[in-house]
């Protein structure tokens, strides 16, 4: 399983990966999902998995009619092996998953906590 880095003050914390592909999720992004697994570690102790959708709706349907407008290419421009493989690549969904301890993602939290204090959920 990765370990975690933990940044108390983020700001310039991502300055080493701004040559990299970078998806920002939008608006209508899928929900970030966190799930504890009870006896997720070999161990036998919790883990904690957290899973990222990196397709949000507005980039799907973009995606989507995109892989429509290669459909119509007339196979003597686009052979259909090619074809198929952009269609399949454009409408793939793409995922994130991470694993990590729940002991690491509290100590995490805690440290978190430490800094910034309680934060009202209503604020």
């Amino acid at each position: 399983m990765p370990s975690i880095t933990v940044i108390l003050e983020g700001d310039g914390a991502f300055e080493d990966w701004k040559e990299r592909e970078t998806f920002h999720l939008g608006n209508n992004a899928p929900a970030i999902r966190i799930a504890a697994l009870p006896h997720g570690m070999s161990s036998g102790l919790p883990a904690v998995c957290i899973g990222i959708d990196l397709d949000d709706a507005d980039e799907h349907e973009r995606n989507r009619k995109l892989a429509d407008s290669i459909r119509a290419i007339p196979l003597e421009y686009l052979p259909a092996d090619e074809r198929m493989q952009i269609i399949r690549s454009l409408e793939a969904r793409r995922v994130v998953m991470a694993e990590t301890s729940m002991r690491l993602f509290f100590a995490t939290a805690r440290a978190f906590r430490a800094r910034y204090g309680d934060v009202d959920l209503q604020d």
